[in-house]
C-alpha cells in the first residue's frame, strides 16, 4: 500500500509518514476499523520488495492507496491519449446527421418550454413530445 497524503502521527503508537510512503500492511482488524497496523520498509521500485523494517505502528486507513500519487510518477510517465473517439455505428441509415441531431435538439428544447410555460397540455403536445424523445434515444430519424 501507499500514503495517498501526509500524516503527522499524534499518538505514540502512530506511524508519521509523507506521500508516496510504501506501508506494508500487518494488521486489519475487524469490523473495517479506521486504524491499522502497518510498517514502513525500505523498498525499491515494488512497495513489496521492502527488506528492512524502519517502524511499525497504526496509520489511518483512509490515508492509504494500493497505487502510488500520479505527483510521485515518474519523469518518462505518459498519460494515454485518445486522439480520435471511436464511431458507435458505421451505418449511416441507423445514425442521424448532425444537421438532423441539431434539428432534434431545437424542437425537443422548444417543446421542453412550452411544456414549462403551460400547465396543461394538449394530448398532442404530449404525444408529440414523448414520439421526440423516443426518436432522439433510439438513434434515428423520424417524421413527426
Amino acid at each position: 500500500m501507499y500514503a495517498a497524503y501526509d500524516y503527522d502521527k499524534m499518538q505514540e503508537d502512530e506511524l508519521t509518514f509523507s506521500i508516496g510512503t510504501c506501508l506494508r500492511v500487518l494488521e486489519k482488524g475487524t469490523n473495517e476499523q479506521a486504524w491499522w497496523l502497518c510498517e514502513i520498509t525500505t523498498t525499491t521500485e515494488n512497495c513489496n520488495d521492502g527488506n528492512e523494517i524502519l517502524e511499525r505502528g497504526l496509520v489511518p486507513r483512509n490515508y492509504l492507496s494500493l497505487y502510488p500519487s500520479l505527483s510521485k510518477r515518474n519523469a518518462n510517465f505518459k498519460m494515454f491519449d485518445l486522439s480520435q473517439l471511436p464511431k458507435i455505428h458505421d451505418s449511416k441509415k441507423d445514425n442521424m446527421n448532425v444537421k438532423e441531431w441539431q434539428k432534434s435538439n431545437s424542437m425537443i428544447e422548444k417543446i421542453t418550454e412550452k411544456m414549462m410555460t403551460k400547465q396543461l397540455l394538449s394530448k398532442h403536445y404530449q404525444l408529440l413530445f414523448h414520439k421526440l424523445i423516443l426518436c432522439k434515444f433510439s438513434m434515428r430519424y423520424c417524421h413527426i
